[in-house]
């Protein structure tokens, strides 16, 4: 077997070598490469790299017909994935991680993989967004009665709050971000006299937004308002339910059965 030795390959028109090999085997080329046309190109004037392109736009562009892909193999059946994070001044301000596993789910990190799971779609399709602002609140607190006129209602107890956005303190959801959101509520007023009427609403904000069907009391019996609506709010706006009645005398009833308020945001 030969060996050529050399450390430097300099072209006869050049003032200075185009590729220098040291001891350690390690290559220098001082200008960009040409891989079979443009399989490979390294663009030096930009700093970018091409693959089946000589003309990247970006750090790494690749192109051509048929589906261009690029492909990260786990051998082992565990998982890939890339890594992306950002920094200013050295210091981190984001990381994101997007990753499938051998099970076939495919997952959003808000940072590493060993983060909180942001956004999981499994191998049958089925997505979750676990840390989607979401509640479901009901009247925890006795039983009350309220003069005519509109109320605020009392729904003061929890069965979920995923991010804490419904304060039981003062029955408000407030939104955490901009965007769509869908609401929920169920109200059964008691001991409705004879000829009296109970409505329910939902108030943003303070304000009157959308209110439910009409219900007249026949008898004096209880009377249950359920709606629900889609509102498009702003980060930091507030929902509640309100009611109303032309009844003096009656009153709302406690339980997570009884007056109920739900919404999550739909994105």
């Amino acid at each position: 077997m030969s060996t050529l030795k050399l450390e430097n390959i300099k072209h006869e028109n050049s003032s200075t070598n185009n590729m220098v090999m040291d001891s350690d085997g390690n290559v220098n080329i001082t200008n960009g490469l040409t891989v079979d046309t443009d399989t490979l190109y390294v663009d030096k004037a930009n700093d970018r790299v091409g693959i089946n392109t000589l003309t990247p736009d970006y750090d790494l562009t690749i192109e051509g017909s048929g589906h261009p892909r690029v492909r990260i193999n786990s051998t082992d059946n565990t998982a890939s994935g890339v890594f992306m994070h950002v920094s200013n001044g050295g210091s981190q301000t984001g990381t994101a991680t997007i990753r499938v596993d051998g099970s076939g789910n495919y997952s959003v990190y808000n940072g590493t993989s060993s983060s909180p799971l942001t956004m999981n779609i499994d191998g049958s399709g089925r997505m979750t967004v676990p840390y989607q602002p979401s509640f479901g609140a009901y009247q925890a607190s006795a039983n009350y009665l309220v003069a005519n006129g509109y109320h605020k209602m009392v729904i003061d107890g929890t069965r979920w709050n995923e991010g804490n956005h419904y304060d039981t303190s003062n029955s408000k959801f407030v939104a955490p971000v901009s965007g769509v959101y869908h609401f929920s509520a169920h109200v059964n007023r008691y001991s409705v006299a004879d000829d009296y009427f109970f409505t329910i609403q939902f108030y943003v904000n303070g304000s009157s937004h959308t209110m439910g069907s009409r219900l007249y009391s026949r008898g004096g019996a209880d009377l249950v308002a359920s709606m629900s609506h889609t509102i498009k709010l702003t980060a930091n706006d507030y929902v509640e339910v309100y009611s109303y009645s032309n009844d003096t005398s009656s009153g709302f009833s406690a339980g997570a059965t009884w007056n109920t308020f739900s919404g999550f945001l739909v994105g």
